[in-house]
């Protein structure tokens, strides 16, 4: 095994790690469970590891890199958007 294919298979299967977490928030609409605070940590990780791939030009670091951190941000969005919002099983008895 080559180290871009190494590259490749990791960069899929990190960047692709908070997916099922999207299509659950965007589907449920419940984001009591998560943290803004470790999302933006995350985020802010992975823009570091961006920038430090465009200085290396290491494009296997700024690729999966971008990536995860547009489906983190897209994740912190949905976060911001649901957290206000109450989701309780009996809300419809409740209004």
């Amino acid at each position: 095994m080559t180290p871009d294919i190494i590259a490749t298979v990791a960069g899929i299967l990190t960047s692709s790690a908070m997916t099922p977490q999207i299509i659950k928030v965007i589907r449920d609409k419940n984001v009591e469970n998560l943290s803004n605070v470790t999302l933006l940590i995350l985020i802010t990780g992975l823009s570091m590891w961006l920038l430090y791939g465009i200085f290396t030009n290491d494009w296997a670091i700024i690729l999966f890199n971008g990536i995860a951190m547009v489906i983190d941000l897209i994740l912190l969005i949905h976060i911001l958007k649901y957290k206000n919002k109450v989701n309780h099983p009996y809300q419809k008895n409740l209004e």
